[in-house]
């Protein structure tokens, strides 16, 4: 996968854990007839990454990670509701992101290890984007 002209390069920003907010989506179909949707996150200090999550075949279980962690999957099942975007823009979720192997970007991990719920507690009652 390639990054559009909004990701952010390494050479200020490195791999790791960063909180991150979904900022865009958009809906597309692949050559093959699958729908996905393109999501692209940015952290509080502007470190933007993109990447293509996918509803079925072997890249589903990244997508039910990334969903399990903004609190609309359980883990095992996707939802039985149908999402649309707006259920996903502003959200919050720990990324584990990494270096990709042709670039200097940064990117989603390959696997569905990579992401992290963001608890909120009595001491974080707002996020830190808010």
């Amino acid at each position: 996968m390639r990054f559009s002209s909004d990701a952010q390069k390494t050479t200020s920003a490195q791999p790791g854990e960063y909180l991150f907010k979904v900022y865009e989506i958009n809906e597309k179909t692949s050559q093959a007839g699958n729908d996905y949707w393109q999501v692209k996150v940015e952290s509080k200090d502007g470190i933007k990454v993109c990447d293509n999550l996918m509803f079925n075949g072997k890249a589903a279980s990244k997508t039910l990670a990334f969903l399990t962690a903004i609190d609309l999957a359980d883990g095992e099942n996707f939802p039985t509701e149908d999402i649309s975007k707006d259920d996903v823009l502003g959200k919050t979720l720990y990324i584990n992101v990494v270096k990709d192997k042709d670039s200097d970007f940064l990117k989603f991990p390959f696997n569905n290890s990579g992401y992290k719920k963001y608890e909120k507690t009595a001491a974080k009652k707002a996020t830190p984007f808010d």
